[in-house]
């Protein structure tokens, strides 16, 4: 009998050790505000709900800005007198088509400058031209042993048009001697300016110079040497001469 109560008592103690153990641990984990999370509140919402943090706080992801489109281009409308011009034209000398050579042309501003090829048969010809007053400068190849030398000349080409040229010219041939003392030699570098035009040319060591101008009017030469003498003549051409001489003395002015 005793017994029977031993073993009673042991499992009394033993269950409410385990009581115990369990109201401990529900009060620990288990609070009167938290609810169940395998099932949902009374009032429809969890209190213990689970936020993701953003994912621009746990990614380092490059930004990118779009911009929006440009508008769309168009092309200005150009007034009267901004519209380009057109330069052609035709250039013989003593009747034959000026074969070779090239014209430059020059905005009288400085702004613009354009040069164009001479073709074999005269002809040349140069697009977007600044409706303004330009400037032609004209490099020819010598005719033979003769340096070529041309005036320029102005055009005023008209806004949005064609302007052509007609350029027939006549030409005089010029021999050039330069005569200095036996001390110096004749050899010389000689300056020569007309009507639109500024040239030189050098003389070989006898002084002598061949040379072909177009033109009329007044020439003047200038000849200077190394030692530094100089000496001055001009010749006035109709252009229909031909053939002329020119001499050059030194420390003299022969021009008449």
């Amino acid at each position: 009998m005793s017994t029977s109560k031993a073993v009673l008592s042991g499992v009394l103690v033993s269950a409410l050790t385990l009581s115990c153990f369990l109201w401990f641990f529900l009060q620990r984990n288990w609070s009167p505000g938290r609810s169940d999370p395998a099932s949902p509140a009374v009032s429809g919402k969890r209190t213990d709900e689970f936020h993701l943090a953003p994912v621009e706080s746990q990614l380092d992801l490059p930004r990118v800005s779009v911009l929006p489109d440009p508008p769309p281009r168009t092309e200005p409308e150009m007034a009267g007198d901004e519209l380009p011009a057109t330069l052609t034209g035709f250039m013989t000398i003593d009747g034959t088509p000026q074969d070779g050579g090239r014209i430059v042309f020059r905005a009288e501003n400085g702004a613009w400058e354009r040069t164009a090829s001479i073709t074999y048969n005269g002809g040349f010809r140069v697009n977007a031209v600044p409706a303004s007053r330009l400037t032609l400068s004209f490099e020819l190849p010598a005719q033979g042993e003769r340096r070529l030398f041309v005036p320029s000349m102005e055009v005023l080409p008209e806004p949005g048009k064609v302007k052509e040229l007609e350029l027939h010219w006549k030409s005089t041939q010029v021999n050039l001697k330069v005569i200095g003392d036996s001390q110096h030699g004749n050899e010389a570098h000689v300056d020569i300016e007309g009507i639109r035009l500024l040239a030189s040319l050098e003389t070989n060591d006898k002084g002598r110079g061949s040379l072909t101008l177009v033109g009329t009017g007044r020439f003047s030469f200038t000849a200077t040497q190394r030692s530094g003498m100089r000496g001055q003549a001009a010749i006035d051409l109709a252009g229909d001469e031909g053939l002329e001489t020119v001499v050059i003395l030194m420390g003299e002015d022969t021009s008449r």
